[in-house]
């Protein structure tokens, strides 16, 4: 069996493969919200189908562009180390109320050697403790019982005022009950031809 390129460009079954991946493509570009990435691929592929009507070829070109223009761009960044200076002195960020330091560069090689971390379980356990006296002690639990009963007490609201619209529900559906439909159908049945006859 003999490989043919010009047949593998005309083959409708390659054009549909590659135009799934050329979408793929697109969507992941989406995604990524990188827009010039999206704007480049088509006016790649605009460029290209100036050259070849050939779609094959022009979603090949618009791809394999814009790939390697991403690649080209993104790699750039990857090794980015940033300003020197600020390998001097660490900086503390500020997260409500206390200061956030980074972690020393012991806990973070433990963490790395895969020794486990030394833990104050008393302090943790003390915490923890000091964390569910302040949730219990709040306010919070007694405003969940008040919300409780509010709502056991629009509940039974609620079961009385069904109970009052029962007898008029079945009230309508005795009098719909009583309606002749097929007088009504007579009725439309004359207003349609009377409405014929004025048009005649």
């Amino acid at each position: 069996m003999k490989f043919d390129l010009k047949s593998l460009l005309k083959d409708r079954n390659v054009l549909y493969v590659v135009l799934f991946i050329a979408v793929l493509n697109l969507f992941g570009y989406l995604m990524l919200r990188d827009l010039d990435a999206v704007l480049f691929f088509l006016a790649l592929g605009l460029l290209t189908s100036y050259f070849s009507k050939n779609m094959i070829v022009v979603m090949l070109v618009a791809m394999v562009g814009t790939n390697l223009l991403m690649t080209k761009r993104h790699s750039g960044k990857e090794g980015f180390d940033g300003d020197k200076s600020s390998d001097k002195e660490p900086v503390t960020k500020k997260q409500g109320d206390r200061a956030v330091k980074p972690a020393s560069e012991t806990e973070e090689e433990e963490e790395a050697t895969g020794r486990k971390p030394k833990l104050d379980y008393a302090s943790t356990l003390e915490k923890a403790y000091d964390n569910l006296d302040r949730l219990l002690g709040s306010d919070a639990l007694q405003q969940m019982g008040e919300r409780t009963q509010n709502l056991a007490a629009q509940q039974a609201n609620l079961l009385e005022t069904m109970k009052g619209i029962e007898p008029m529900m079945q009230r309508a559906g005795q009098m719909l009950e009583g309606l002749d439909v097929g007088q009504m159908g007579g009725m439309i049945e004359n207003l349609t031809n009377k409405i014929s006859g004025l048009n005649k």
